[in-house]
């Protein structure tokens, strides 16, 4: 008896509710499309879709997950001023909805107004969708529901996400800028080393002249480089995804690398001070909302990006939990400047908190502004003068045998 064939089994992608009404997605294996959703049925899964995988649904879903925070940042500001012009909440993501081109954008508010649609608060719908909207959104979220003013929390939250995005944006020009320019620098000077040093090292060894000694040490680096390039790149690669994993899923490693970008020349300065906008901003965020300041201080460790002043923040945490006042718990840190220890001081002093936490908050995002606009100006010139400096000195090393030979002849 001839062994049956195995019956081919495909894998298909599907999206739906579960029997509490949660909103879930998944893949699974069975050889047919009816199969699939028969067995889907029997899990108690009401589908909304369900289709065979391609590498395009795969492509699709990863435009879906990159959700950038500029986007959200879009949707937080449309959602408030339609909430301010009196349209009901489900009208509103509606008509957003209808007006996105971005794929992933356009399925995340068509789940949020489902869930909405099936009898859940907005602030539970943005809860099954944490990779895009963090603890703090759904909290203020929350306190806008219970207090019915979810219009103005949207507003606050809106203003909140643009000047953090401004901030970042500020940052970001400032440290690619060198970047880019030093990947130039390496580039061109490895083209030159790896293709045309070479080529006039054939030249030069059929000279019987004794060759300058900034030539032949440029010639041994380029020997060196051709014998030992795939060992570099390869340590390259391996060194970056140790650095990588370590910063992941080691405490230890991420809160050396934290400790040594803080202390790095410049730019550590400029991370520290946006760090400490981020941190006074949440503060006056959420203070001006009403939540208690145990539960602001929560958030904000939680939103900051960096091992050591998390571990501040839950230290000064603790402290206020156990009777000390703000601004003896920011001090005892060390981490935070005496100006603004100086101003929360005066803040808890006068009971006007959250006007001193949004001064704060406006004085170190002015001054992360300054400090990357004359980072800017200033590295622009120092970076052309060594991009000039690398591609001229290899240029002057091979040039230089020839020179001497012309002023022999």
């Amino acid at each position: 008896m001839a062994p049956t064939k195995p019956i081919p089994s495909h894998r298909y992608y599907y999206r739906g509710y579960n029997t509490q009404g949660q909103y879930i997605s998944g893949e699974l294996d069975s050889p047919s499309l009816q199969l699939a959703k028969i067995q889907l049925k029997r899990q108690g899964i009401r589908l909304e879709r369900i289709q065979k995988k391609s590498l395009w649904l795969q492509f699709k879903h990863c435009a879906t997950r990159s959700i950038t925070a500029v986007e959200i940042c879009l949707f937080t500001r449309q959602l408030a001023t339609l909430l301010n012009a009196n349209i009901p909440l489900l009208q509103a993501l509606t008509l957003i909805q209808s007006g996105l081109q971005h794929p992933g954008m356009h399925n995340l508010v068509h789940r949020l107004s489902t869930q909405i649609e099936s009898g859940q608060a907005f602030s539970q719908a943005l809860a099954q969708h944490t990779p895009h909207f963090d603890s703090l959104y759904i909290a203020l979220i929350r306190t806008g529901e219970l207090s019915g003013t979810l219009e103005i929390m949207l507003e606050r939250i809106a203003n909140d996400l643009e000047k953090a995005l401004r901030l970042k944006q500020k940052i970001k020009k400032a440290l690619w800028y060198p970047i880019l320019v030093l990947i130039v620098a390496c580039g061109v000077s490895l083209i030159l080393i790896l293709k045309v040093v070479p080529i006039f090292h054939e030249l030069f060894t059929s000279f019987a002249v004794e060759l300058p000694l900034f030539t032949q040490w440029v010639l041994r680096l380029s020997q060196w480089l051709q014998d030992s390039y795939l060992f570099l790149v390869c340590s390259c690669v391996i060194t970056t995804i140790v650095i990588y994993y370590g910063y992941r899923h080691c405490p230890q490693a991420q809160y050396q690398v934290d400790r040594y970008c803080l202390s790095f020349p410049i730019f550590g300065s400029l991370c520290k001070k946006s760090l400490l906008a981020r941190f006074h901003r949440t503060l006056a965020t959420t203070f001006a909302a009403g939540v208690p300041l145990l539960t602001a201080l929560k958030y904000a460790a939680a939103l900051s990006h960096n091992s050591i002043y998390q571990k501040a923040v839950i230290k000064i945490h603790d402290d206020i939990a156990s009777g000390q006042q703000l601004h003896l718990a920011m001090q005892n840190t060390q981490l935070f400047p005496h100006i603004a220890i100086q101003m929360i001081a005066i803040g808890e002093e006068s009971g006007a908190l959250t006007e001193m936490f949004n001064h704060v908050a406006e004085r170190f995002e002015t001054d992360v502004t300054l400090t990357a606009e004359g980072l800017s100006n200033l590295l622009e010139p120092c970076l052309l003068i060594f991009l000039s400096l690398i591609v001229g000195s290899l240029v002057i090393a091979m040039y230089l045998p020839i020179f001497k030979m012309g002023s022999i002849i």
